[in-house]
């Protein structure tokens, strides 16, 4: 079979999220020169992640930038991504998000080439209403695509209820870079920075700031675990548009004192390490990458029951789950795991275990890359 050429389509958003780095991983360790990968950004100019687009450039990948502006014509967009297509011979045009998606299949089926999306997840109940319909358009446009990736069994379940072929639908679980995580890290530099008390107890999440993060319940469940243990502190790593309007809750509650808003940081090593608990109190989620990083670095976790994590975090084996949205419940899975030092190294350790074997990049990179060839065999 010759050489294949992929051509990544992401609206990558100002700052590291989870598909940027699995674009970023996909294209370091792919097999060459049996698959050749080429990425575009389609974004809006002052929203541009330069730190992606340099660490795909240093990676050898062709890199394009595509602004997107709605007071230009839509087929501005279109045109320029065909030209594109031509230009690096592609084979497969692979999208990751709704606007990609609709830009993305609009040029592949006008330049003959095969359409993939991954589809990382939708979050209906958590956006504003002009968001929903665009999600509602994405499950029509994605219809149209010749294949369609996703992270978890969950969302592929969800999608082959829409009336999707299951035929057209592969699950190709998330997985992490172990050797990307440092974990030797020192706790040192972060408790530093933040004038950490090194008796201090340490929970953290980390990941987007927004609403289907489900971070309110974090806040909630902190004021309750710090009238038991008030030498808790809790660490909320990220960025994103509701940070201050949690700020400002955590406040309201009493313990923005025992509360560190982290905003990005760049060494997730480091913010790790210092972690006692890892949380992840989300409202939907496919597979996320920061649970997987959590339990690589020997973090027990907690997470609520929601999407695919179930698929990893086996309760009461290798973390514990509680239902979204339900500080109480959150709090007293907290609670029981700071009065069990046994059940925190049991279960930290059962999980680091299943990530090296289950989740790891090889599987990732194998699966995608036999998927590739599947596609183009089966066109030709």
């Amino acid at each position: 079979m010759d050489k294949i050429n992929v051509m990544h389509i992401t609206n990558n958003i100002g700052y590291a999220s989870s598909v940027e780095r699995l674009i970023l991983t996909l294209t370091e360790k792919i097999e060459k020169p049996r698959f050749s990968i080429s990425i575009v950004s389609l974004t809006e100019p002052e929203r541009v992640s330069k730190t992606f687009l340099n660490s795909a450039r240093a990676l050898g990948a062709p890199t394009n930038l595509i602004p997107w502006k709605r007071s230009k014509p839509f087929a501005t967009s279109i045109l320029k991504l065909t030209k594109l297509i031509k230009k690096y011979e592609i084979d497969i045009v692979h999208t990751h998000e709704v606007r990609t998606n609709l830009v993305g299949l609009i040029a592949a089926r006008l330049t003959g080439v095969k359409m993939v999306a991954s589809i990382h997840g939708w979050v209906m109940n958590t956006v504003p209403f002009l968001w929903k319909l665009y999600q509602h358009f994405d499950r029509r446009v994605i219809r149209c695509c010749d294949h369609i990736i996703v992270g978890s069994n969950f969302l592929r379940n969800e999608i082959i209820k829409m009336g999707i072929p299951s035929q057209k639908v592969t699950t190709i679980h998330n997985a992490i870079d172990t050797t990307s995580l440092d974990l030797s890290a020192s706790s040192m530099n972060f408790k530093k920075k933040y004038n950490l008390n090194p008796k201090d107890t340490l929970i953290g999440t980390v990941g987007r700031i927004s609403r289907e993060k489900g971070h309110k319940y974090l806040l909630e469940a902190a004021k309750i675990v710090i009238q038991q243990h008030p030498d808790v502190k809790f660490l909320i790593v990220g960025e994103g548009e509701i940070r201050a309007e949690l700020e400002i809750y955590a406040k309201s509650l009493g313990i923005f004192d025992n509360v560190i808003f982290t905003g990005y940081y760049k060494n997730l090593s480091e913010a790790l390490a210092v972690m006692d608990l890892f949380v992840i109190p989300s409202l939907t989620e496919s597979l996320p990458l920061a649970v997987l990083e959590a339990m690589a670095a020997g973090k027990p976790v907690i997470s609520t029951n929601v999407g695919g994590i179930p698929e990893i975090i086996i309760h009461g084996e290798t973390g514990l789950l509680v239902r979204p949205q339900n500080g109480m419940e959150l709090a007293n899975s907290i609670i029981t795991m700071l009065n069990n030092n046994d059940l925190l190294f049991k279960m930290a350790k059962k999980g680091k275990e299943l990530v090296n074997t289950e989740f790891s990049i090889h599987n990732f990179i194998e699966q995608t890359e036999n998927l590739y060839s599947n596609i183009i065999r089966n066109h030709t």
